[in-house]
């Protein structure tokens, strides 16, 4: 789960990655992230309707990171994920404005080894979009502070 600074307002994402943990701590992975609340764009996109029109908002790409203090209770983990990103909405009916670019987003994130296969974690990072024009938003409009909370399962040792 992440909050994410979107459209100048907190926005809920949804987040599933997988990782392969090499050795010293090193990992790599890919992740697939979903906007989940309703965000309404009438403001930012020219209009003449009194519906709300809603954003959709998707990215998935590859990640990598490290692990440092992993072998104890709290660690940290700085980490980076460069995506492709989708953005559409519809307006009016049977009009669809879709556009594709990239995000790249670095991170740093705080662990709590609860056990030798499980973690739970915060983050922070900057979503940081580039060459988004999408008739009236911008880059600008969805870059932003995030924070997450996550869990993390698997073999880390």
């Amino acid at each position: 789960m992440q909050i994410s600074q979107t459209l100048k307002s907190a926005a809920m994402y949804t987040t599933f990655s997988a990782c392969w943990l090499f050795p010293k701590q090193y990992y790599i992975g890919f992740l697939y992230q979903k906007l989940t609340s309703e965000e309404a764009i009438n403001k930012f996109v020219p209009n003449t309707s009194t519906d709300e029109i809603i954003l959709e908002h998707q990215n998935a790409g590859i990640k990598a990171g490290y692990i440092l203090f992993a072998n104890k209770r709290i660690s940290f983990n700085p980490e980076a994920s460069i995506n492709w990103a989708m953005c559409k909405y519809q307006y009016p009916v049977g009009a669809i404005y879709r556009y594709n670019f990239m995000v790249i987003e670095p991170s740093v994130n705080v662990l709590f080894n609860l056990h030798k296969n499980l973690a739970a974690g915060l983050g922070l990072s900057y979503r940081i979009n580039a060459g988004l024009h999408l008739n009236g938003l911008s880059d600008r409009d969805l870059n932003g502070l995030t924070g997450r909370l996550f869990i993390r399962y698997g073999k880390f040792k």
